[in-house]
């Protein structure tokens, strides 16, 4: 990752079939050949054959943050072109789809979805960005216990989301990649009880301990104690060499806050080559044996720096999870083209862990704001990452340092452009997305959304919302006030309110969600390091068209400009119907080589399409309103906007068409965004017959 590889010539065929992508797939859903046999499905035969190809993107790491309970991995964009056009043109999505086999047995639980949205680079350099989901433990233990070390398989894939619970999914463009994670040891009175109860010979099970949490006393619990460096050497035996083991302490020699005397007194106990260290230390080579710094990206959703670090040893850490082991800590900077700027340094705790799977990953991460260095909307920018890795010991200030135990990583990473229409150095609010829509995507007049942009849901078409609508946005050039942000909505034949629910956040790097209780004019604390950039959540109660808008105050009098978008707000179901008309009618008796036929209706004010078909499946013949289809759709144009009513025909065959008792199904979708996260709200209606 240190240096790019120069872009790799594409044939023009490829990428003819790249830009057609979804026309391709709703074509032939087999076109580039990735379904899988053997699931009874009758597959087209495949006209392009491409599975994984990594030409244009490359899943390249997975991390784990023990105490985030978060899940990264970093993508790799390689090419100028084909990312569905610039920022104002579209772009397109890097899905991203997190499997953990808990207990290594081969059975996987899809643990979420993150995607990034990508477009066209004007640069020579690869691109890296970082996505991640958040996840809930299935499986821990206390420190003294088996570890918990989960596998994770990770899968990328461009423009097309992996099906959910497929772990065997095969992306088109994309890859995936495996690690193992290691899960954050359980802690407080259960595990001392436990130990307890062990040594008084007592066995219960976890649940009955858990039976147990309403009356336990309250436990002093003794904190982590660090291995001393005698326990080490010999727990170490053979298997640490004396740079490793010894090194913190001639680290912690050389610094004037730490006692000289005691330092030597602890070097001569331990019998170590003292001199031997010290050329270690100075010889200024990056050492991998133990960690390597393997990848370093950037959420630019979360404007975070994440690096990757995998631990190559089951021994060498200072001690195991029931001890403070030790660190590993990362200093990143950036270049924005004025040289390196330090932008913060973490850490995370590794530990030795024998048995322990070869390759363990851990992520770390940093905030940093890169408002100062956005460009104008449509215009991306860039800037150059350097993360330096160092164990058990700080690294100092300084781009160039070479920590003893440790390496260092670069790559370049986009700088999103402003939001359209800020006006530079002003304090701004901006709403990014209502109801999972970019506000770039919903039609000012009508309310109505379709989807062009690669940050909305996809599949939107001229569509209304319903249920809860997520609220996200965000304050450019904050500056140092505390600022507070209100929501207004104005709901249909109604004066602007303010909004004075509640609303539930989580900032990153949070366990918990925080509730923001807007005081009596509506104001709330204003974050710019909560998840998603979320602002809060409207509820509905009224039909119609409706306007949000984002207002932010520094605590005076002074109100500033405010963010606005209008959204329409479907409460009316659709009427749906189906009745059988010919022979004895609903529930009544046919003959195999006859017709059944009847009425439909499905009339809403967002119709989205209506198809007629057969339960359980078998071969017959469909016709709507005199013409050979099983169904219509609004956005190929053949309903109306209201919806419509008409005929049918179910048409069977003699040795086709099975005798049995049947379901005929009108199922219908409204043209409706349901609680931000589906597009589509549907209807199924059924009328049974028997078939002889």
């Amino acid at each position: 990752m240190k240096k790019d590889a120069s872009k790799k010539a594409l044939s023009s065929e490829t990428h003819q079939f790249r830009q057609n992508f979804d026309r391709h797939l709703l074509e032939n859903p087999n076109f580039f050949g990735t379904l899988a046999e053997g699931k009874g499905l009758d597959l087209p035969l495949p006209v392009f054959p491409l599975k994984a190809d990594t030409s244009y993107e490359e899943l390249t790491c997975v991390g784990y943050h023990p105490h985030n309970q978060t899940l990264h991995a970093t993508i790799r964009v390689k090419q100028n072109t084909g990312y569905s056009g610039s920022y104002c043109s579209g772009g397109s999505v890097e899905f991203v789809r997190f499997f953990v086999d808990w207990d290594n047995s081969g059975v996987w639980t899809d643990e979420g979805l993150a995607s990034v949205v990508v477009h066209d680079p004007a640069f020579d350099e690869d691109l890296y960005y970082s996505v991640e989901v958040g996840i809930q433990p299935k499986r821990r233990s206390c420190c003294d216990k088996t570890p918990v070390l989960p596998k994770v398989r990770a899968i990328l894939s461009w423009n097309r989301v992996p099906t959910a619970g497929d772990e065997n999914f095969i992306p088109v463009w994309g890859n995936w990649r495996e690690t193992h994670i290691q899960i954050a040891p359980r802690t407080g009175w259960i595990c001392w009880l436990d130990d307890f109860l062990l040594k008084k010979e007592v066995k219960l099970s976890l649940d009955d301990l858990k039976l147990l949490e309403p009356i336990a006393p309250s436990i002093a619990l003794k904190p982590l104690a660090q291995t001393s460096f005698f326990d080490l050497k010999k727990q170490y035996a053979e298997l640490v060499e004396e740079n490793r083991f010894g090194y913190p302490t001639v680290s912690k020699l050389l610094s004037s806050k730490y006692d000289f005397t005691k330092g030597q007194q602890e070097i001569g106990a331990l019998n170590l080559n003292l001199g031997a260290i010290l050329g270690f230390i100075e010889s200024e080579k990056f050492n991998t044996g133990y960690e390597e710094l393997t990848c370093v990206g950037l959420d630019i959703d979360r404007s975070r720096l994440h690096g990757t670090i995998r631990i190559k040893r089951e021994n060498g850490y200072s001690g195991d999870l029931c001890s403070t082991g030790s660190k590993e800590y990362v200093a990143f900077y950036m270049d924005f083209g004025a040289g390196w700027q330090h932008v913060g340094t973490t850490d995370i705790d590794v530990h030795d862990i024998n048995g322990a799977r070869v390759g363990l990953t851990y992520d770390v991460s940093v905030p940093v704001n890169l408002d100062p260095y956005r460009q104008p909307w449509c215009t991306m920018g860039k800037a150059k990452v350097r993360a330096i890795l160092s164990w058990n010991t700080p690294p100092p200030i300084d781009p160039n340092y070479v920590a003893p135990w440790g390496d260092w990583e670069e790559c370049s990473v986009e700088i999103k452009p402003l939001p359209k229409g800020y006006i530079s150095g002003k304090t701004q609010p901006f709403l990014g997305t209502v109801g999972g829509m970019d506000i770039n995507d919903i039609n000012q007049l009508t309310g109505l959304a379709t989807t062009t942009s690669a940050a909305s849901l996809s599949g939107a078409f001229e569509c209304a919302f319903d249920g809860t609508i997520r609220i996200s946005g965000k304050i450019i050039n904050p500056g140092t006030s505390a600022l507070q942000y209100r929501l207004v909505i104005t709901e249909p034949a109604s004066a602007p309110r303010i909004m004075l629910d509640t609303q539930t956040v989580r900032r990153y790097g949070s366990l918990v969600d925080l509730d923001l209780v807007p005081d009596v004019n509506g104001w709330m604390p204003y974050y710019d390091d909560v998840i998603d950039d979320l602002l809060g959540n409207f509820y509905p109660g009224q039909h119609g068209l409706h306007t949000i808008r984002l207002e932010i105050t520094d605590g005076s009098t002074t109100i500033f400009p405010a963010a606005a978008s209008v959204f329409r707000v479907d409460k009316v179901g659709a009427d749906v119907d189906i009745v059988i008309t010919n022979g004895t009618g609903d529930c009544g008796d046919f003959f195999v080589g006859g017709v059944i036929e009847g009425t439909y209706r499905f009339t809403d004010e967002h119709v989205g399409g209506l198809s007629i078909y057969l339960t359980p499946g078998t071969t017959y013949d469909v016709e709507i309103d005199g013409n050979p289809v099983s169904s219509l759709s609004y956005q190929l144009g053949t309903l109306p906007a209201n919806g419509k009513s008409g005929t049918w025909r179910i048409i069977t065959t003699v040795g086709l068409t099975r005798p049995c008792g049947y379901n005929v199904w009108i199922a219908g979708t409204e043209r409706v965004i349901v609680s931000s996260v589906q597009v589509g709200r549907g209807y199924y209606v059924p009328k049974g017959f028997c078939l002889k």
